[in-house]
C-alpha cells in the first residue's frame, strides 16, 4: 500500500490519488506500514538489481518505436492467442482452485517482486525449462512438469522468480519477439532476420542474468538458487551428492574464446552459459548490492509472514568478486552455513 504523506491514510499500492485528501501519489515513495514495525520500502526498482547492460540495451531497443510497436501487434493478435489456445487445449491452468500448491507459490513471488499474478501453465514436458510468453503487459508463464517432479520446492521459487523477473524487467515483448524467430518462421525469413535476431540473443544472455538476479531476491535462498541453476547443467539430483562446485567454475576458464563466439552465432544461443550463471550468482551474492537487497527483501518477506523451508538462515559476508581460485576456494567461508558446505562439495 502507499502511505499518503500529507493526510497518512492508507491507499492501495496502485492508487493515483489519495482517497483522503486527493493528494497525487505518483512521485510518493511506496511503502508497506507494518503494525509494531513502523514504515519500511517496499518496491524493488529494475535498476536496484539489473544487469547494467541488460538496462542500456533495453532502452536503445524501446528508442525504437516502430520495433515495439510491431513487435507488440504481432505477439498480441497472432502468437499469444494461438499460444493462449494450445496451453488450454493441452496443458493444465494453476489457480486458487487447480494445483493451488503451485498456484501459491507464484502469487507469492508475485507479491514480493511487486507484478500482478500471471496467468500460469503447466505442461507435460521432460525437459528442465520454463518461459513467458507475451508482451510487457500481456503474458502467460509455462513451466515443465519436469521441473515439478525433480526440483525442490525452494528450487522451484527460484525458477519461477526468475520468470516473473522477466516480468519485472520488462523482458518478455523481446524475449517472445525471439522466440518466434527460432522456432516459429520458415528457413527463409530467419535467415533474414538472422542479424536482428543475433542481436536479440546477445541482449538475451544479458538479461538472462538480470532474471537470476530477480530469482534470487523473489525466493531469497542462496543456496536454492545455485543448486537450481547446476541442475540445468547436470540433470541429475543423484549425481548432485558427486557434485563438486570448485571444479564447476574452473571449467569457464578453458572456454576458447574464438569457439565461445563462433558457437553463439552458430547455434543461437539466448542463455549465457550455465556455468557463468552460477558464477554470476555467487558474484551478487557475495558483493555489497547483493547482500544489501537480499537483506531488504528477507526482511520484508518476515514482516509479510513468508519464510523459506529452509531451517537456518544464510549469512552473507563481504568478499572480493573478482573470478579467480580463491575466491571460489573460499565460496564456503563466504556462505557461513554448514548446509551450503556440504551441498557445494568445497573440499
Amino acid at each position: 500500500m502507499i502511505i499518503c504523506p500529507r493526510c497518512k491514510a492508507e491507499n492501495n499500492y496502485d492508487t493515483a490519488y489519495c482517497f483522503g485528501c486527493g493528494l497525487i501519489l505518483a512521485n510518493v515513495k511506496k511503502s508497506i506500514k507494518v503494525k509494531n514495525h513502523g514504515i519500511y520500502p517496499s518496491e524493488l526498482k529494475i535498476d536496484e538489481y539489473a544487469l547494467s547492460v541488460d538496462l542500456s540495451l533495453s532502452e536503445a531497443v524501446k528508442d525504437i518505436p516502430i520495433v515495439s510497436k510491431a513487435a507488440n501487434l504481432l505477439i498480441e493478435y497472432w502468437s499469444k492467442p494461438i499460444n493462449r489456445t494450445n496451453l488450454l487445449g493441452n496443458a493444465v491452468r494453476v489457480g486458487p482452485n487447480q494445483i493451488s500448491s503451485i498456484y501459491e507459490i507464484v502469487k507469492e513471488l508475485s507479491e514480493q517482486l511487486g507484478v500482478e499474478v500471471p496467468e500460469t501453465y503447466i505442461k507435460y514436458d521432460p525437459t528442465y525449462n520454463a518461459m513467458t510468453l507475451g508482451t510487457n503487459k500481456d503474458h502467460l508463464i509455462i513451466i515443465h512438469s519436469a521441473l515439478i517432479d525433480n526440483f525442490t520446492r525452494e528450487e522451484l521459487k527460484f525458477v519461477l522468480g526468475h520468470e516473473l523477473g522477466h516480468i519485472k524487467s520488462e523482458h518478455v515483448t523481446y524475449n517472445t519477439i525471439a522466440y518466434l524467430c527460432a522456432v516459429g518462421f520458415s528457413g527463409f525469413v530467419s535467415a533474414v532476420f538472422k542479424p536482428l535476431l543475433l542481436a536479440i540473443e546477445a541482449w538475451q544472455r544479458r538479461a538472462e542474468i538480470t532474471a537470476d538476479r530477480a530469482g534470487l531476491l523473489a525466493c531469497c535462498n542462496p543456496i536454492a538458487s545455485v543448486q537450481a541453476l547446476t541442475m540445468f547443467a547436470l540433470g541429475s539430483r543423484k549425481l548432485l551428492e558427486e557434485f563438486n562446485l570448485q571444479e564447476f567454475l574452473l571449467q569457464e576458464k578453458d572456454i576458447d574464446r574464438l569457439y565461445d563466439i563462433l558457437n553463439k552465432a552458430i547455434s543461437g544461443t539466448n542463455h549465457p552459459y550455465t556455468v557463468v550463471r552460477v558464477r554470476e550468482m555467487i558474484d551478487f551474492c557475495c558483493s555489497e548490492t547483493g547482500q544489501t537487497l537480499l537483506n531488504r527483501m528477507k526482511t520484508r518477506r518476515r514482516h509479510e509472514g513468508y519464510f523459506s523451508s529452509s531451517k537456518k538462515e544464510l549469512s552473507l559476508i563481504r568478499a572480493e568478486t573478482t573470478f579467480n581460485t580463491n575466491k571460489i576456494a573460499a565460496t564456503s567461508s563466504r556462505f557461513c552455513s554448514a548446509r551450503l558446505y556440504h551441498i557445494f562439495l568445497i573440499c
